[in-house]
């Protein structure tokens, strides 16, 4: 589903609070979170964005991908909302819309969130949009590359670096990557594009799925790996010190932050910060810095 107007944003609503009754279902019933239903929660997430040409450049989002085990949904990010805004301007009403549905999600503690190399899209997303809180805080990540680790430790790490790999590995699949550097911020988008972001997105909670099912993996956890190890899932908070234009720069060093680092990401100076999602968050990072020619 192509998300670019009212209608697909309801259905995007209605398909994330069917996943929290899922888990609210299995609460009420005193049932745990095993790994079937960890995986029948989760929501693969990818993003998309124009290819840097030249030495420099830096482009904003231009598609968001989220999928469930049974739908995969194509935000039109550069359609719904306005990138490059200052934090603080406010949203327009698509944008409100759009903010509270993610923020409905990414901010739970019980749905999964699941990537591969996830980090950059999150950082990214959120340089693209500063002003949309919905992009500040994921509170249920899991890097599937982590978690193959956990459950390959014997295979070679260059075996499973990268999504493709791990598709054509486990699914016995070839997943085409020629639309990856294509024209993303280009209206309208072709069937070739929608069809390759979302798959991006849909064959993440495919891969977990299969990696539980693992026959000596599923003999060894039985079906409580999630339940067990607990150091795979992570929160992540990227809060906005400052925005930077032209040949704008900051003083590094003068921050401070706990469980983080600061870059610039389109402009944007953001501290990153990450911590177990069992843990307590870390306090919010103090800006002690000083622009030397201002924003």
């Amino acid at each position: 589903v192509v998300v670019d107007n009212l209608p697909a944003l309801v259905l995007l609503s209605e398909t994330v609070q069917k996943t929290k009754a899922f888990v609210q279902s299995k609460r009420d019933a005193g049932q745990i979170m095993d790994d079937d239903a960890f995986v029948k929660s989760s929501w693969g997430l990818d993003a998309e964005w124009k290819p840097t040409r030249s030495v420099g450049e830096d482009n904003p989002v231009a598609t968001l991908q989220l999928a469930t085990p049974e739908h995969a949904f194509v935000i039109d990010l550069q359609n719904i909302c306005r990138a490059n805004q200052l934090p603080g301007v406010q949203m327009n009403d698509q944008e409100m819309i759009l903010s509270d549905i993610l923020q409905d999600l990414f901010q739970s503690h019980v749905i999964p969130i699941l990537g591969f190399g996830i980090n950059q899209d999150l950082e990214k997303v959120c340089a693209s949009f500063p002003h949309m809180p919905c992009f500040h805080q994921f509170n249920h990540v899991v890097d599937l590359g982590a978690v193959a680790r956990r459950v390959y430790p014997q295979t070679p790490k260059h075996y499973l670096s990268g999504l493709q790999k791990m598709v054509a590995i486990l699914l016995k699949k070839h997943l085409d990557k020629r639309e990856q550097c294509s024209s993303w911020h280009i209206r309208p988008l072709n069937v070739a594009q929608i069809e390759y972001a979302a798959l991006d997105a849909a064959v993440l909670p495919r891969i977990l799925s299969i990696m539980m099912n693992e026959p000596d993996f599923l003999k060894k956890n039985s079906r409580t790996f999630f339940l067990k190890d607990r150091q795979l899932k992570m929160s992540s908070r990227h809060t906005i010190m400052a925005c930077l234009t032209g040949t704008s720069s900051y003083r590094k060093g003068k921050y401070q932050i706990k469980n983080g680092s600061v870059r610039r990401v389109l402009g944007v100076i953001i501290a990153k910060q990450t911590w177990h999602s069992h843990k307590k968050a870390p306090p919010l990072p103090l800006d002690n810095h000083e622009l030397l020619d201002g924003c």
